[in-house]
């Protein structure tokens, strides 16, 4: 294979891994429900209804009520 068709797959991988971490770090909170963020057991605050956005290095859970 030429060098410029294993950069393009590179690449390609590499965009794949960043597309799957955002949309999994992707929460919709329902219009009748409060998501309560906890980190590490903890209560951090409530997300109330929308998309939020969770950064992927905090690893916070997210419980909907």
């Amino acid at each position: 294979m030429e060098g410029w068709v294993i950069a393009v797959i590179v690449v390609a991988i590499i965009l794949a891994i960043a597309i799957a971490i955002l949309i999994s770090n992707i929460k919709v909170i329902g219009q009748t429900e409060k998501g309560i963020v906890e980190h590490f057991g903890a209560y951090k605050k409530t997300w109330g209804t929308g998309i939020h956005i969770l950064v992927p290095w905090s690893s916070p859970r997210i419980t909907s009520r």
